[in-house]
């Protein structure tokens, strides 16, 4: 068997070794490859998902907006105004009945410290539509009403509690050989294998494949594959505008305006009197089954925010127990004319006899 080597021409080299280093390279660089596409593709068909799930939910949103301005487009006719400005009114209304002085009452006790008193308590509702509370108390001490608030501070029952004022009174490598056995190559053999066009031919795949990875790189770290959380959120808050929109009560309500003026009809001619003593009466009602004894009461009279009625605003001066008095609070809260407590202003408190000053809104009709 003969040989021919040019060693000057052709160094040797190691086909094993090449190929193992050259293909361990190849394979993991390949594998990388597979798997940063695979994750790219991925991404990029999920963010076409959510794309199209986020232009649905768009489109949605956008049909019931057309709902809705056709549904304004209805209330403002001028045979449909009367009863949108009486819903709207009523509605306001009922938020700030919604607020139990009852339930109000019961917190407090679980808060108060002793020797603490309420001296003046007044609801308001926020320009946030959020009812707020004022509440003015007494005592002995400063620490008296500071423990007062750390209770309502750590409470679940009151909110953002905020102290706005204080005043306080002063007192006192192989061989040739082995290497074409290994090659099983019989017969003559020619040159050795040339290695060089092969390894510049897996540099270019592997340069390729460094491209296609980069390029899987690009798609999943930069914005142009986008941002699955910010898709995400963004269908959640569209989630949450469509869920909103399909509750409405602006739709069908070309089918509700003439139930809604019906109820509102009722609400009028069962709730709100006409006459101021069936107010005087309904309160002394009141105050007889409840045991509260009530004097010096004044009434003043407003125009209502809406034609057709008259505010009528109650003050009057109570006294009895603390059971006594708030029974009769919770009768006003429950009672079938339409009364809203506006506040309550404690006065002096003896042998078991609270005083206080009462605020009571309600309307008259005039039409």
């Amino acid at each position: 068997m003969r040989i021919d080597i040019n060693l000057a021409s052709q160094p040797y080299e190691d086909a094993r070794r090449f190929w193992t280093n050259w293909g361990t390279a190849l394979g993991l660089l390949g594998f990388a490859t597979l798997l940063l596409v695979f994750v790219a593709a991925t991404r990029l068909i999920n963010a076409n998902h959510e794309r199209k799930e986020i232009a649905d939910m768009e489109s949605v949103i956008a049909k019931f907006d057309a709902e809705k301005a056709q549904a304004e487009a209805t209330l403002n006719r001028p045979q449909n105004r009367l009863t949108r400005d009486r819903s709207q009114f009523l509605n306001e209304l009922f938020v700030r009945k919604a607020f139990s002085w009852t339930r109000l009452f019961e917190d407090l006790e679980r808060v108060m410290p002793a020797h603490l008193h309420v001296v003046r308590i007044s609801p308001d509702l926020s320009k946030d539509n959020d009812l707020e509370i004022k509440l003015v108390v007494g005592g002995d001490t400063r620490e008296q009403a500071l423990d007062l608030v750390r209770k309502m501070e750590g409470s679940k029952r009151f909110k953002g509690t905020q102290i706005e004022a204080e005043r306080t009174k002063d007192e006192g490598g192989g061989n040739v050989v082995c290497a074409l056995w290994r090659n099983r190559r019989c017969g003559r053999v020619g040159l050795m294998p040339d290695l060089k066009q092969t390894r510049n031919r897996l540099k270019l795949i592997m340069g390729i494949l460094a491209i296609v990875d980069i390029a899987a790189l690009v798609v999943l770290f930069t914005p142009l594959g986008g941002s699955h959380e910010a898709r995400q959120q963004q269908l959640a808050q569209l989630n949450q505008e469509r869920r909103a929109r399909a509750t409405a009560p602006w739709r069908g309500l070309d089918k509700k305006i003439p139930l809604a003026k019906q109820q509102i009809e009722d609400f009028y001619r069962e709730r709100i009197p006409a006459e101021d003593s069936t107010i005087s009466a309904d309160l002394g009602r009141v105050a007889q089954q409840t045991g509260v004894r009530m004097s010096s009461v004044k009434y003043k009279t407003d125009e209502a925010e809406i034609a057709g009625l008259q505010k009528k605003q109650v003050q009057a001066d109570l006294s009895g127990d603390y059971l006594q008095i708030a029974r009769f609070i919770n009768e006003l809260e429950r009672d079938k004319l339409f009364y809203i407590v506006g506040g309550v202003q404690l006065g002096s408190s003896e042998s078991g006899t609270v005083r206080l000053q009462i605020t009571v809104e309600t309307y008259l009709r005039t039409t």
